[in-house]
């Protein structure tokens, strides 16, 4: 009789265990943390003034403050008071309350060297955290380039950037691009796709090297699509090397509209220079890293 009991018993008990244990929710605690939006801005020296958004994630709803330090480059310095003024937050000061999860900070430019050519010059701004338990984020500082519109525009020589992939939110890649005369008409870019330098795929590494040709008035540089990347991939896309066996050679093209289209770059009115496409290396099956569309470079030498 026992032995019956406890047969139905067991079953209901473990039944009720099972209940409870998954009536139990788990809690995951995400510290509150701050960061820029961006890492690179660039403007011109005869702008007005710069936007540069202050992200806080995970806000706790109680009051979060930080701090904005400005620091001028060691090459080409921009300095405060000078050539900018942060003109908010007030004292470098920013003050997150609530739900808040934004701030800008508004830089006003001088322009008092519009006329002298004095180069781009440069500044970055570094987030600090006065909050204790509110860390930073991997963004944490920013540059912010002020181009110099007296200096004669050159294509040829080393341009830097940020480029981005496609993932959502995308991860940014420092990239330097080099533009040089062939001196037969045509151009040579090396590095154009800022991913793959990352990857260690780069023009020294005799990939990563495209052709193309300036139109009459140079504002626009075309790279024919179906140029070789200089690099292979299998046939199931996912090793990637300069050579496999039965490797694929992977080719340029951006792909957008459902057809693929040649690569440009084009100039900007401020002096920069924007790849305003999106940039794929095309193999047997989809593409590898696309870059987005947008990547804007600024001269470096």
């Amino acid at each position: 009789m026992k032995s019956k009991l406890y047969s139905r018993l067991f079953p209901a008990i473990l039944l009720a265990f099972c209940c409870l244990s998954c009536s139990k929710s788990a809690e995951f605690v995400h510290e509150p943390f701050l960061s820029f939006r961006s890492t690179s801005y660039t403007v011109s020296e005869d702008s007005s003034k710069l936007t540069i958004p202050v992200l806080l994630y995970n806000p706790t709803g109680g009051q979060i403050n930080a701090s904005i330090k400005a620091t001028p480059d060691e090459e080409a310095p921009a300095t405060e008071g000078e050539d900018f003024v942060i003109s908010s937050p007030s004292g470098g000061l920013l003050t997150f309350s609530g739900t808040t999860s934004e701030q800008d900070i508004e830089i006003v430019f001088t322009g008092d060297k519009i006329g002298t050519r004095t180069g781009s010059l440069k500044f970055t701004l570094e987030l600090e955290s006065n909050t204790e338990g509110v860390v930073l984020g991997s963004f944490s500082t920013a540059s912010v380039t002020i181009m110099d519109k007296d200096m004669e525009f050159n294509w040829f020589g080393t341009w830097s950037g940020v480029a981005k992939d496609s993932k959502t939110p995308p991860t940014e890649f420092d990239m330097e691009l080099t533009i040089k005369d062939n001196g037969d008409g045509t151009v040579q870019v090396e590095n154009l796709h800022g991913i793959f330098t990352a990857m260690g795929f780069t023009a020294a590494q005799g990939c990563n090297t495209f052709t193309g040709t300036l139109n009459e008035d140079e504002t626009v540089l075309t790279l024919p699509k179906g140029q070789k990347f200089g690099i292979q991939a299998d046939e199931e896309n996912m090793l990637l090397d300069f050579t496999l066996e039965n490797g694929i050679d992977l080719t340029l093209a951006s792909y957008y509209d459902s057809e693929n289209h040649d690569v440009i770059i084009e100039k900007q009115d401020d002096g920069t220079l924007i790849i305003p496409v999106p940039v794929h290396a095309l193999g047997s099956r989809y593409y590898w890293n696309r870059m987005i569309a947008g990547t804007v470079l600024t001269y470096e030498q």
